[in-house]
């Protein structure tokens, strides 16, 4: 008789899944619902669940719905817990009543014998495993566990790197069959994949709030900033640089300065700053309309992207404006510097030095309080500023 259950349930299938296709007889009718389906299928449905995730609140959902197609129960919990504390960040449950979700968070957490289990091998449990009969019928637990009917649980590990991050929970009420080793080989393949969708849809979380960080740091430095990608489309540009270029609402300069941009960009293979002017048409109620600017663009790290800053050309400007702040020989350095010129090009206009030109351009970022060219030309232009002399 051993030997014909073992042949029925331990085929090659399930030993590659880690998921029985059938069940004893008997096993789970107490429990209703339809008969497992085939191994294979169920998994799929399951991995499909929660590997399609795209966020915390899809993978639980996910999760709950899916994971009784493989783990037959009266109440299934997913908790994700504080390592250090153990204390749960928030819980996902399905099936358990809130009344014993409190109990157990006040009193029957600190005497779980199967979650101290859990952390100190990071395998999953059953009471079975660890108690008789007798013993499990005097373990404080199962008294908390009766507010709800429960009298068996297992409980699995959900693991990220060496780290117990949570917690998937099972109960099953009295009259039900004990949960089994089949059991336990199931939810460990199910603690193995959720652990993994967790992790993703953790990391793209931090992600998504990293960038919301980074572009609303963007939207405030008053200068025109553009990232995109190593193909320059692209990615953020804040409202300073859709003013500039056409990027707004309208769009009306948008292919102009993208088409401008990636002929840009080719540069920084050779170059670890790149500078160029550009003219981008824009269309408006009389006509096109071009706008010069130069186009100052940095790797950013690992070379995942580009940021480049936009500056205005002078387009014959002098600068006079700033006759009270700068020398004449320091706005005709700004003059040139506006017009996309480097610093031995400029030397060679003027006639002068390039160590006179970085001396120059020393003393206009002290006057003008700004940190690099880009700055300087937005700030000289007045881009986001009312006017240069108020920041002086």
């Amino acid at each position: 008789m051993a030997i014909a259950r073992r042949k029925i349930y331990d085929s090659p299938q399930e030993r590659r899944t880690g998921i029985k296709t059938g069940c004893p007889r008997g096993e789970y009718e107490s429990l209703g619902g339809p008969p497992f389906r085939s191994g294979f299928d169920v998994l799929l449905q399951f991995l499909v669940a929660v590997y399609e995730s795209r966020s915390v609140d899809e993978l639980r959902a996910g999760y709950l719905s899916t994971v009784s197609l493989l783990i037959r129960a009266d109440a299934y919990g997913f908790y994700f817990l504080d390592p250090s504390s153990k204390k749960p960040r928030w819980v996902a449950t399905k099936g358990a009543k809130e009344r014993f979700l409190e109990r157990y968070e006040d009193a029957g957490r600190a005497c779980d014998p199967l979650l101290e289990y859990l952390f100190r091998t990071r395998e999953p449990v059953h009471n079975n495993l660890l108690f008789s009969d007798r013993e499990w019928r005097k373990q404080p637990l199962l008294e908390i566990m009766s507010v709800q009917g429960f009298s068996r649980t297992m409980q699995a590990p959900v693991v990220i790197g060496e780290q117990v991050v949570g917690t998937l929970d099972f109960a099953r009420g009295s009259g039900r069959p004990s949960f089994t080793d089949n059991d336990i080989r199931r939810v460990r393949v199910i603690a193995h994949h959720t652990a993994k969708a967790l992790e993703r849809v953790l990391s793209e979380d931090e992600e998504r709030k990293n960038r919301a960080l980074a572009e609303a740091a963007l939207e405030t430095v008053g200068i025109p900033i553009v990232v995109s990608d190593c193909e320059g489309r692209i990615i953020f540009a804040n409202y300073e640089a859709e003013q500039m270029a056409g990027l707004g609402a309208d769009r009306s300069g948008g292919e102009s300065f993208s088409e401008a941009l990636r002929s840009h960009i080719v540069e920084l293979d050779s170059h670890r700053v790149a500078t160029n002017s550009a003219t981008v048409g824009r269309s408006g109620p009389n006509g096109v309309a071009s706008t010069s600017m130069i186009l100052r663009s940095a790797w950013l790290a690992d070379k995942t992207g580009v940021l480049t800053i936009l500056c205005p050309a002078n387009s014959g400007q002098d600068f006079e404006h700033l006759a009270h702040v700068l020398s004449r020989r320091e706005r005709e350095v700004l003059e040139l510097l506006s017009q996309g010129l480097r610093n031995k090009q400029i030397a060679d206009a003027l006639q002068i030095s390039v160590n006179t030109v970085k001396h120059h351009l020393r003393r206009m970022f002290d006057k003008m309080q700004v940190g690099s060219r880009s700055h300087l030309l937005a700030r000289a232009a007045g881009v986001g500023e009312s006017s240069p002399a108020e920041h002086l």
